[in-house]
């Protein structure tokens, strides 16, 4: 159909969206309240209409209120709409707005397309005509489509973007209807990393060997000699091998039995460790590895075990299937199922808000109350589990009794906290999961990162995962991956989508 020069000039003031590379350029002329900015870019094509046995274009509906793209925006319908996305483009013709839809989908996120009615909001109101428009995100709060329009940007995925409200149930069924496929493999991913994770560890891993190395073999008792040097001798050997010993006399002036304990000095518990458990713990105290999952609990909307968004979706994440919450959990839960089940030392230990009192990090406690069994002060969800052998089942357990925090806490005392890396003799993998929307600025963050590497060096490997973060969070994990040197920020949405990637970021956290 050939255009009217007057319909040209309307046209070319419309949203044009241009597919480069891997992301989104969007070619938008002018710009809007929240979004950005881009150069005009003029198209001839003609308007995109039903055809002929396909069902009519879905209701059209009205912006009400945000400054449109380029003065254009869809048509007016009256009503306010319950659910908020991103506009992350528009097409005149269905089959690239799909492309661009799916491009996004492959990262994890919720994106769709919806045919638009368009015009052109100035002094008087006109139709530009029907546009097939890519929304990416479904969020019952305003401010979390706002959040994710300002990361696409700043990843530079798209040039500009609207935060639009999305129709009910016209367009919320076309978004169901688009991304049933990838939330049903979000399901699968839950399930299977459920089921990996919760596979019992094998028989004869050194975790299920014996009581004592549930603990790291500490406080069990060794033997007892006559003479003391021998007792200091086989105290020091283990200590050496790196299971701190220490000697328990009967009389402090050297008379009776001298007693030695995987545990520290004045630890009197009698029972025995037996010669296979201290055998295989000298033979692989030397090169242990460790792995400290630092599950960053702040700033999460959701349930802590309830993976899907609820009915209002004010929890509900970029990433299609999940609640916040639900993607963190399945993405630290999936990580645990690839933990090698011999020689690992495991640490979790969850971040939660800061009150402004000055304690910084209330869910650290003393390693020793954990080794002699005392709760008694805190709740399973806040307590450190670790440092000790791996095993499989005892971490799920503990990853399950967490509780998400709703207000977002600094990282910089969470680094500054992390003593417990002083147990892990070999590599020590810091996991750090989080939504990176903390009160805080980056340089500090990153001071504490480096007063961490200070203390462990080269031996130090921290992996940095991003969730829902915006532009800045997005920006503060980068800065974090940066001054570790280790590999890039790794998008937790990518990881639950993208097997590929799932695999290199295993070899990034295990450095096979």
């Amino acid at each position: 159909m050939a255009l009217s020069p007057v319909s040209k000039i309307i046209v070319a003031a419309a949203a044009t969206t241009l597919l480069v590379g891997c992301g989104l350029v969007d070619a938008v002329r002018g710009r809007s309240s929240s979004g950005g900015s881009a150069q005009p870019a003029a198209s001839t094509q003609p308007a995109a209409s039903a055809q002929p046995g396909q069902s009519p274009p879905p209701a059209v509906l009205g912006v009400a209120g945000p400054e449109a793209f380029g003065g254009v925006a869809p048509a007016d319908t009256g009503y306010f709409a319950d659910f908020s996305a991103v506009w992350a483009g528009s097409f005149l013709d269905p089959e690239p707005a799909a492309k661009a839809a799916e491009a996004f989908r492959k990262s994890g996120l919720t994106a769709f397309t919806v045919k638009k009615t368009l015009v052109e909001k100035k002094i008087l109101s006109r139709p530009v005509g029907d546009y097939h428009l890519v929304l990416v995100g479904l969020f019952g709060e305003l401010a979390d489509a706002q959040a994710l329009g300002r990361r696409l940007q700043a990843q530079g995925r798209i040039a500009n973007w609207q935060a639009v409200p999305s129709d009910n149930p016209g367009e919320l069924a076309q978004a169901a209807a688009q991304t049933a496929p990838l939330t049903a493999r979000s399901e699968k991913t839950v399930a299977a990393a459920q089921e990996r994770a919760g596979r019992p560890t094998p028989a004869d891993s050194p975790a299920v060997t014996g009581e004592g190395f549930k603990k790291l073999v500490r406080g069990r008792y060794v033997g007892s000699w006559r003479d003391i040097v021998e007792a200091r001798a086989e105290a020091e050997r283990l200590t050496a091998s790196g299971w701190p010993a220490s000697v328990v006399s009967d009389s402090p002036a050297g008379g009776g039995w001298h007693r030695v304990y995987l545990a520290e000095p004045g630890d009197r518990r009698e029972y025995r460790a037996s010669p296979q458990e201290l055998e295989s713990a000298r033979a692989s105290a030397a090169s242990r590895d460790g792995l400290v999952l630092l599950a960053d609990l702040s700033g999460l909307k959701g349930v802590w075990g309830r993976t899907a968004p609820d009915a209002t979706r004010s929890d509900a994440s970029a990433c299609a299937g999940y609640s916040r919450a639900g993607r963190a959990q399945t993405g630290l839960e999936r990580l645990v199922g690839y933990v090698p089940d011999a020689g690992q030392l495991i640490v979790v230990k969850p971040v939660n808000y800061a009150p402004p009192s000055g304690v910084v990090d209330k869910v650290a406690r003393p390693v020793r109350a954990w080794w002699s069994g005392d709760d008694s002060e805190l709740t399973v969800a806040q307590a450190v589990y670790g440092p000790t052998l791996f095993n499989r089942s005892e971490v799920m357990a503990r990853l399950r009794a967490f509780k998400v925090d709703a207000d977002p806490a600094p990282l910089g005392p969470a680094f500054d906290g992390l003593g417990e890396l002083a147990a892990i003799s070999g590599r020590k993998t810091v996991a750090l999961f989080s939504e990176f929307g903390r009160p805080e600025s980056a340089d500090e963050a990153v001071a504490a990162l480096g007063r961490l590497k200070g203390q462990h060096g080269a031996n130090l490997n921290l992996v940095v995962v991003y969730g829902d973060a915006d532009d800045r969070g997005w920006r503060l994990a980068e800065d974090l991956a940066k001054a570790a040197g280790t590999s890039p920020a790794w998008d937790g949405c990518r990881l639950l989508a993208d097997n590929l990637y799932f695999e290199k970021f295993v070899k990034a956290v295990f450095r096979r």
